[in-house]
Order: C-alpha cells, then structure tokens, then sequence
C-alpha cells in the first residue's frame, strides 16, 4: 500500500539520526495532503502507518479536526489503540504537529519508547526543537518530496479525509478561493507586503482582498477578522 514511498525510508532514518539519539524519539512521519486529494508521504519505519492505516480502530474513527499547532496522541487516538502500538511497535507519547499552506496541509509525527514518559517535557518546553527538526527535514529531502508530487498517489484513504481540505463552509462561504489564500497567510501573522511576495501578486491588490472580507465579515479590522476566524471550524481546514 505505501510501496511508493517506503522506498525513501532510509534516506528518512538518515536525517532522524540525530534527532532520534539526543532525545530518545523512535519514530518520525511526514505526509503533505494537497487540496485536489493527492497525498504524499514519508516515514522512518514503513510497517506502523501501514498498519494503523489497515486496523479496525483507525478506520471506524470518524473525520476528526486537527487545527494548525501541536496535538498529543493521546488527545485524538483511541488508548485502547495506543497501547496494542505501545506493545506492538515499542511507540508511545507521540505528538502530530499540523501546518496549514493556501495550497497543502503538513502533517508531522513524532514518537518516543513507552518508558521514555520524559519526551513529554520536550514537547512542553522545547518544541521548538521539533520545528527545527521540521526545517532541516524539507530542506534535505526537497529533493524526494519534489519527486514524489509528480507521482498521482493518494493513500491513507481515511486520513486524507480527515486533513486535506474541505470546502468551506459557514462564514467563509462566500469568499473567494485568493481571498481565502489571503486569510490564511493573515492568520499567520503575515502583513499585507509578506502575502503580497507570497502570493506573487500586488500589495495593492491585497488590501484590496482584506478590505473585501472585513466588509463581507462584518469586522472593523484585520485584528476581529482574525479573532472570528478563530472561532470558525471550518477555517482549520484551509
């Protein structure tokens, strides 16, 4: 089933090396879900997402949201299912990291030893070393990832259901597709001249863009757009 990418597993367990070492992580994924549906993916060890992809728990879990930011296994994932991997893959303390892009959804995985309970003050206090981890990890496999996208795969059938984007629905209804795309780089914290270089298009024309939606939304500024925004859940899928 994940035969296409199972092929980069040891370039992916050559850049986890270090990672894996000083901080006693055993496990490491990466999957890129793109708004047409396609899904690619990487991992150090190909066995486990093939296996939580084919298992009963994982298929009869229902569409779940992840909004952009860091999640805890155990926050979202069945125990009963965390402790047949803790006893079948020696996994355990995981953490998904979900980036929102215009075009694509990052998704990250990391995972410790059940007894290595300590990873959790990393993730608390140090998080930061993970999205270095993230950085280090795209630049060296550019190469693999851009290879990958010309390949027509989607797979996790469910997963992808659960993280690619959907359409909008609520208050974003009736924004347009490149208005949508400004919002989500607001969101960020990008000013109007970043998502102008972003987007390859005129500063000019976004503010245009944002004036539009603070109209259409009802918000005095940019600020209580991004505040409604917060409250909206179908913006976690953009």
């Amino acid at each position: 089933m994940l035969k296409p990418f199972s092929e980069f597993t040891e370039e992916v367990e050559a850049v986890c090396a270090q990672l894996f070492a000083e901080y006693g992580i055993r496990y490491f994924d990466y999957a890129r879900y793109y708004q047409s549906g396609k899904c690619i993916a990487l991992f150090s060890n190909s066995n486990y997402p093939d296996y939580f992809a084919n298992h009963e728990v994982f298929k009869s879990m229902p569409p779940l949201i992840l909004s952009p930011g860091a999640h805890l296994w155990m926050e979202y994932i069945p125990r009963a299912f965390l402790n047949v991997v803790s006893e079948t893959f020696n996994y355990d303390h995981g953490i998904t990291i979900c980036c929102n892009y215009p075009d694509y959804r990052e998704v990250f995985n990391f995972a410790a030893k059940p007894e290595n309970p300590h990873i959790l003050s990393l993730y608390l206090n140090n998080l930061g070393i993970l999205h270095k981890f993230k950085q280090d990890f795209l630049k060296k496999l550019a190469h693999v990832i851009h290879k990958l996208e010309k390949e027509p795969q989607i797979i996790l059938t469910n997963q992808s259901k659960l993280l690619k984007p959907e359409p909008c629905s609520g208050i974003l209804a009736n924004l347009t597709k490149r208005q949508l795309d400004c919002l989500t780089l607001l969101s960020k914290g990008l000013t109007a001249k970043e998502i102008a270089r972003k987007l390859n298009i005129s500063f000019r024309t976004v503010e245009k863009h944002i004036d539009a939606m603070r109209e259409r939304l009802g918000c005095k500024n940019r600020t209580e757009i991004v505040t409604l925004l917060s409250k909206e859940e179908s913006f976690f899928f953009l």
